[in-house]
């Protein structure tokens, strides 16, 4: 799932912009603590590994000022984060972004930024590099998010509780992706029009979550496929975020359930 800022990546000129951002919000006496130990390079680095993470929004969210999202104890006041909110915002403009754009990329960028600050001042472990990544690191790194799961025998996981629903966990090695996947089960006393009702109106208005039609051998299920590649290691923060708004969006499907034909998929 593409976003803008996967999009302004491939574009030469995006490095110079982030780092006339950098550099304007270092001059400034108000905000030049915001990037105390974040350096440039590292904030481009993060750009380019982590806006798999990111997810889209409303267009209304997208009209809303971006909210700090770092560690709290990081947090710069109100005020301040508004003017590097501006900064950016200024720089996009001097770079002609366009104007419809320029209030997402705001979001997208400064959500990857929060994250490299926060990593930045972090005490403690906050990403699992290549190397570690497997099942038992990723049931751990739940745990310790407050997310109850359970490594499968097939070293798939499922989430019990700490999310809205339930979901799975693939580590696909050879692709170096994680492929998360919501799936709900359909009664076998289910109409075609009621699936088709259910279908049509979870997948209305373009969001996170598009479900599609999968039937196995047996039972008939509703799913979602995401992929999030991981060769440059998975942010803590912005995985487990990832995994509760999947896990929020996917549990909408059961509210266009009129007919009470779907049940919630234990396999």
């Amino acid at each position: 799932m593409n976003n803008l800022l996967h999009a302004y990546l491939k574009d030469q000129n995006f490095e110079k912009i982030i780092s006339d951002f950098h550099d304007e919000v270092k001059n400034s006496d108000l905000v030049k603590h915001y990037f105390l130990a974040a350096k440039k390079e590292i904030i481009l680095r993060d750009l380019k590994k982590y806006h798999h993470y990111l997810m889209p929004k409303s267009e209304y969210d997208y009209a809303q000022a971006p909210l700090p999202s770092s560690k709290s104890d990081i947090q710069i006041p109100g005020s301040q984060f508004q003017e590097v909110i501006q900064i950016l915002g200024n720089v996009f403009r001097k770079n002609k972004i366009p104007a419809r754009e320029v209030s997402q990329l705001l979001h997208e960028v400064l959500e990857i930024v929060e994250e490299t600050r926060s990593q930045c001042n972090e005490t403690e472990v906050s990403t699992l590099d290549l190397v570690e990544i497997n099942p038992e690191k990723i049931y751990k790194l739940l745990s310790r998010n407050r997310i109850v799961s359970e490594v499968m025998p097939s070293k798939a996981i499922r989430t019990e509780k700490g999310l809205p629903f339930p979901i799975w966990i693939y580590t696909d090695y050879e692709n170096k992706k994680l492929v998360i996947r919501g799936k709900i089960q359909i009664k076998e006393t289910a109409m075609q029009e009621d699936i088709s009702k259910i279908l049509e109106k979870s997948n209305s208005k373009a969001g996170f979550v598009n479900v599609k039609l999968e039937q196995d051998t047996g039972p008939q299920y509703l799913v979602d496929n995401h992929s999030i590649p991981f060769n440059d290691g998975i942010p803590i923060r912005l995985f487990t975020r990832y995994l509760r708004r999947f896990s929020m969006d996917f549990n909408q499907v059961f509210n266009n359930d009129e007919n009470d034909v779907l049940n919630l998929a234990t396999s």
